[in-house]
């Protein structure tokens, strides 16, 4: 049910998308805390 070629490219690009942004909200996180010693 769950196996077809649909499926699993979406959940791929789901799974990218959401490694994209947590990886920008990290590094907006850590930009924003060195200025923040400036």
């Amino acid at each position: 049910m769950y196996n077809n070629k649909h499926f699993q490219i979406i959940s791929a690009a789901y799974l990218v998308l959401l490694i994209i942004l947590y990886a920008f909200v990290l590094f907006y996180l850590v930009n924003s805390r060195d200025n923040n010693y400036t």
